[in-house]
């Protein structure tokens, strides 16, 4: 069963985009809300990456990443100054944050154009996507068996 979930959550659009955008902007907010009521003790900068990557993966359309990044980075600059750090040091983390954020988008959506060119184009033909699930298999346990 757990096989399948992960299967669903790891093919591209296979997340209904709605349910990636709702899951995702809602996970955005509560990990602001975590991060207003923690303030400083306990850091949840990298938590913003799994919603960014959820939407990213699951989602046609730009705009709607690019509104998640945006949307992540504003929140994200709004806890750092909050921390009360020196300009520079603000200044920094903001880049160093915006340009994380810009690279977990990029990389995803990469994998995401990569995966659905290599999926078969299926129409209902249970065969073909049969085959390809077990060539994939095979490739990932020869690939297991190298490290």
């Amino acid at each position: 069963m757990a096989s399948g979930y992960f299967k669903r959550i790891s093919t591209p659009g296979a997340v209904p985009q709605y349910i990636a955008i709702i899951v995702s902007y809602l996970a955005i907010l509560a990990i602001f809300l975590m991060d207003v009521i923690s303030r400083s003790e306990i850091l949840l900068q990298v938590f913003y990456f799994f919603p960014l990557v959820l939407i990213s993966f699951h989602c046609e359309r730009k705009a709607l990443v690019i509104g998640a990044v945006v949307i992540t980075f504003v929140l994200q600059a709004v806890m750092l100054l909050t921390y009360h750090m020196s300009a520079t040091s603000t200044i920094i983390e903001m880049s160093m944050v915006l340009w994380s954020d810009v690279l977990v988008v990029s990389v995803t959506r990469y994998a995401r154009t990569n995966l659905k060119e290599n999926l078969p184009r299926t129409t209902g033909n249970a065969a073909q996507l049969r085959q390809f699930g077990s060539h994939h298999d095979a490739h990932i346990g020869t690939n297991q068996g190298e490290h």
